[in-house]
């Protein structure tokens, strides 16, 4: 048995090698593209689902919006007037405080030298004149001062 192996040459245009691996390198792209408008196409089915469950909901709630602006301008009109009525209201009101407050502290001064007055006169038998003077005046400024806050409230 005689073998004889010749050297064969193999020759490879490059083109060809080139065509070759573009060819190859196309399909393989054409099946990632084909992939990825399937997994496209799924998203947007759902997307779709998606929005044709929330439909109804979005009907009813575009339609309550006119009523709910409706709602929330008169919400909004009452309460400027709520802020105006206190803006008018409150300055009032602490006027009155202080006035019943300066009233308070003068009755507590009146009775205080009323009872300075009777205490006096327990102490000195020749003040109680003096005494006496006191408590009238002290009383007659009560008189006035709850007959001048008798008539401020009736205006």
């Amino acid at each position: 048995m005689n073998y004889n192996l010749t050297a064969t040459a193999v020759q490879i245009d490059l083109s060809a090698l080139w065509t070759a691996l573009l060819s190859l390198a196309g399909v393989t792209l054409m099946v990632f593209v084909i992939i990825l408008i399937a997994r496209l196409i799924g998203t947007l089915k759902r997307v779709n689902t998606l929005i044709e469950d929330l439909q109804p909901d979005l009907k009813k709630t575009v339609e309550k919006l006119p009523q709910t602006m409706d709602s929330v301008n008169t919400i909004s009109g009452n309460l400027v007037d709520l802020t105006d009525d206190i803006t008018e209201t409150v300055p009032g009101i602490l006027n009155d405080v202080g006035d019943m407050t300066d009233s308070v502290k003068e009755t507590v001064e009146d009775v205080t030298g009323l009872v300075s007055g009777v205490a006096r006169t327990f102490r000195r038998p020749s003040a109680a004149a003096d005494a006496v003077g006191n408590a009238f005046r002290a009383g007659y400024r009560l008189y006035r001062r709850h007959k001048r806050h008798s008539s401020s409230k009736k205006h």
